[in-house]
Order: structure tokens, then sequence, then C-alpha cells
């Protein structure tokens, strides 16, 4: 069992139930946080492994069609966001990025939210992100370098990247 925090659902445009699986046929969309586990039982909450955990198999599922990165100023500060972000892109998974104002991704976000998102990007390395204990960042360190993706330098280069195709396609649709 997982502790996941409830972010809120968005109706989706009218649709049937014909076949459920779809995206464009389900009545509503939900979003969640999956790495909201109990910072106090990290061992029963992902096990000894993170690819066996529950938000890793949840990410793996074909229910799971893609990501959102919510409060993503927040979560750039989180090595665990990071972590899940990439791997969300390792299964090719499209992630997006919702603020408060709105989906980046869909240019609903103000200029000034752009440019603090722009702003901060480019200084980002996921190093520096930090985690709840010493224990908690060794076991996500772990996983970092078990990913198979080049460590830490190159998920610092995937997350920049998933914030300049945001912006520059919001930029795109304005």
């Amino acid at each position: 069992r997982t502790n996941m925090n409830f972010r809120g659902h968005f109706p989706a445009e009218e649709t049937s139930m014909e076949d459920p699986t779809t995206v464009d046929n389900l009545l509503f969309r939900v979003y969640f946080c999956v790495t909201c586990n109990n910072q106090s039982r990290i061992a029963e909450e992902l096990g000894n492994k993170v690819i066996y955990s529950p938000f890793a198999r949840v990410l793996q599922t074909r229910f799971c069609f893609q990501v959102a990165l919510i409060s993503p100023l927040k979560a750039l500060h989180r090595k665990w966001c990071n972590y899940e972000y990439c791997f969300a892109r390792k299964l090719k998974k499209p992630v997006f990025m919702l603020t408060s104002d709105g989906i980046v991704d869909q240019g609903q976000v103000p200029p000034k939210t752009m440019r603090d998102l722009a702003k901060t990007v480019t200084t980002f390395n996921c190093r520096n992100a930090k985690c709840a204990s010493a224990a908690d960042e060794k076991f996500i360190n772990d996983a970092v370098e078990e990913m198979d993706i080049g460590g830490y330098d190159t998920q610092t280069e995937i997350i920049k990247e998933i914030f300049s195709a945001a912006i520059l396609h919001a930029h795109e649709l304005l």
C-alpha cells in the first residue's frame, strides 16, 4: 500500500465509455502525486528497489498515460520528483507541468511564471535537490545510478529538456 495524495480532478470533454481504456473516452482525468510517500516508512512504502515501488509500478501500467509535474518549481527541489519525471520520460510517457495558473505546456500560465521557470532551470542541477533524510537520499542516489540514464548529469539534462520543451510549446501557442 502506498500513501498517495490526491491533487484534484479536471473534467474532460464530453465522451463515451465505449472503450474505457483510451484517454479520450474517460469521463474525467485525475492528477495525483505519486511521490508523497510516508517519509517515516520509506522502507515499507518503497521496498528494497525503487523500480519495484508502488509509484514505479503505476508509471509502468498501460493505464498511466502521462505524468504531471505539479508545482514544478517546488518539484525541482525534491530528488524523488526529479527521479520520477526522468523515469516517466524513459518510459516515453508525456510529462506536463501544472501550476495553480494552469498547464504550462498549454500556454495557460502568465509570462512571469514562464520567466521564473526559465530562470530557475538555467542554473538547475539534480544533485542539489533534497531528500527528507540521509538514508532516503542514499536510496534515491542508488536508484539514479541504477536507472541506466547516465546519473545526475544526464538526469539534469532531461529535466532541463522537459522544462524547455514545455516553455517553447507554450510560447508557440501565444
